[in-house]
């Protein structure tokens, strides 16, 4: 609540940001009322992936590769983390076998180079294609660029 006119236009800024987060992830809003709270995965995956597309020196290119050349994998790695490591919850969450989930993050680690048991650079990698998937959902687009444009305006 802004209790002096110099605290409006933040207050709008923040509304409006969590107006357009809303509208870009409706299958994510878990709850009515739109607050910092109750958006703040969203905001800070949104933010990620801005932070990720003006400066792509952040950006692993061994997560960028796994995710352009090998999605399944990528896909496997992201519900695995989602799982906190547990290959029976992610197996379960993808469809698929237990070994397959094995085998894929054993495919991550052995072709593209990911660390799965150094935990900096599991959260990077987690963070980079988690955010770039909020990114693809929020742009509607199905296999386009991970990161968007930034010459554009939006």
């Amino acid at each position: 609540m802004a209790r002096r006119s110099g605290e409006v236009a933040p207050l709008r800024h923040l509304a409006d940001r969590l107006f357009d987060t809303a509208v870009r992830h409706p299958h994510d809003i878990r709850f009515r009322a739109l607050t910092p709270d109750s958006m703040r995965p969203l905001l800070v995956f949104e933010s990620a992936a801005e932070v990720f597309a003006s400066s792509p020196e952040l950006r692993s290119p061994e997560a960028e590769l796994l995710k352009a050349k090998d999605p399944l994998v990528a896909e496997t790695l992201l519900a695995w983390c989602g799982a906190f490591g547990n290959i029976a919850r992610t197996a379960r969450t993808l469809c698929i076998h237990e070994n397959t989930v094995r085998y894929r993050l054993r495919r991550a680690e052995e072709k593209y180079g990911i660390l799965l048991d150094d935990p900096d650079t599991l959260l990077t990698t987690w963070l980079q294609l988690r955010a770039a998937t909020a990114r693809k959902l929020s742009s509607g687009s199905g296999s386009a660029p991970v990161y968007p444009d930034r010459s554009t305006p939006a």
